[in-house]
C-alpha cells in the first residue's frame, strides 16, 4: 500500500517544536539584551512594534477593501438574483397564456369542425379556409426562393 509522503513543514505544527522555537527567539532576544545595552533593545523592541503596527494596520484595510468588495459582489449578486426571478416569472406567466391560446384554439377547431359537419348535414356548401388552401399549394424549396427564372428575360432583350 502507498502512503502520501509527510507534508514539508509538519514538524512546524507540533507543539513541542513550537515551544522550543518560542525559547530560541526568548534566548536571542537575551543575548542582544546583553550585548547591546537596555536602550538598543528597547529601540530594537519599539522599531519592532511599530513594524508590526503598520502591518496591523495594513492588514485592517486590507481587511475592510475585502469586505467592502464581498458586500458588492453579494449586492449585485442578489440583483441578477431578482432579476432572474422575475424572468422566470414572467416566463410562466407568458407560458400559461400560451397554453390558454392553444386551448382556445383548439376549441375553436372543433367548434368550426362541428358547424362543417353540421352545414354539410343540412347540404350548405361552406367556403375553404385559407388553411386549407395552402395545404394544396407545393412547397417551394428554399434553395429556390431566391432565385428567379431570368431565361425568359434573356429571350425578350435578344429579340429586340
Amino acid at each position: 500500500m502507498k502512503t502520501n509522503p509527510p507534508l514539508q513543514c509538519s514538524h512546524r505544527r507540533n507543539p513541542v517544536y513550537l515551544q522550543i522555537e518560542s525559547q530560541s527567539w526568548r534566548l536571542e532576544e537575551l543575548q542582544c539584551l546583553a550585548l547591546s545595552g537596555a536602550e538598543n533593545w528597547l529601540a530594537f523592541n519599539k522599531q519592532s512594534e511599530d513594524i508590526a503596527k503598520t502591518f496591523q494596520s495594513k492588514l485592517d484595510k486590507a481587511g475592510k477593501a475585502l469586505e467592502e468588495v464581498n458586500q458588492e459582489r453579494k449586492f449585485a449578486q442578489e440583483q441578477v438574483a431578482n432579476r432572474l426571478l422575475g424572468q422566470e416569472a414572467r416566463k410562466l406567466a407568458l407560458t400559461e397564456k400560451n397554453l390558454q391560446l392553444e386551448m382556445a384554439n383548439a376549441g375553436l377547431r372543433k367548434e368550426i369542425a362541428s358547424l362543417q359537419r353540421e352545414a354539410s348535414q343540412a347540404g350548405v356548401v361552406m367556403p375553404r379556409m385559407p388553411s386549407e388552401i395552402a395545404r394544396e399549394i407545393p412547397a417551394v424549396p428554399h434553395e429556390e426562393l431566391g432565385r428567379s427564372d431570368h431565361r425568359a428575360d434573356d429571350n425578350a432583350m435578344e429579340e429586340s
